[in-house]
């Protein structure tokens, strides 16, 4: 018995079938290699597509995902400048213990609109920790109705 028997025998039906998909993806990374270079050395959109065994479509799609693919697609940009991050760090440096909604505050004096997912993503790309506040603080109308139900005769102490 090979060591490829061997190992057919140990592995389980998932670990064969990832394996599988893996190859029919490297199969089909092949095909759209085999088309992009056929169309660098001067053959036809039509022609290749045919040659590769897929439709003219299909072919076009690959072409302009190439082309897409060696553009940086890093996201949508930025809307903070140079200057505007730097005064971010510098209030994150001052704040320490900050949430999420103590800096969309900070940005939106700014007049910078940003949600509260990007945030979150702004300040772990700059390597900063935010404070997790519960969800009873962070919703400003719950907090308007609980000073509202609250008696002034009552003190809390």
């Amino acid at each position: 018995m090979t060591k490829y028997d061997e190992l057919l025998q140990n592995m389980t039906f998932y670990s064969l079938e990832s394996v599988n998909n893996r190859i029919k993806y490297h199969e089909r990374e092949l095909k759209r290699l085999k088309f992009i270079k056929l169309i660098l050395s001067g053959v036809s959109v039509n022609n290749a597509s045919s040659i590769c065994g897929f439709s003219r479509q299909y072919g076009y799609k690959i072409i302009k995902n190439c082309i897409e693919n060696n553009k940086s697609k890093k996201g949508r940009h930025c809307k903070l400048n140079s200057s505007q991050m730097e005064i971010l760090i510098n209030y994150l440096n001052e704040k320490m213990p900050f949430s999420i909604i103590d800096v969309k505050c900070f940005l939106e004096d700014q007049n910078i609109k940003y949600c509260e997912k990007q945030i979150r993503r702004i300040i772990n790309s700059l390597g900063f920790r935010y404070c997790r506040l519960l969800k009873g603080y962070i919703n400003v109308y719950a907090h308007k109705k609980l000073i509202e139900n609250i008696d002034d005769k009552i003190s809390l102490k």
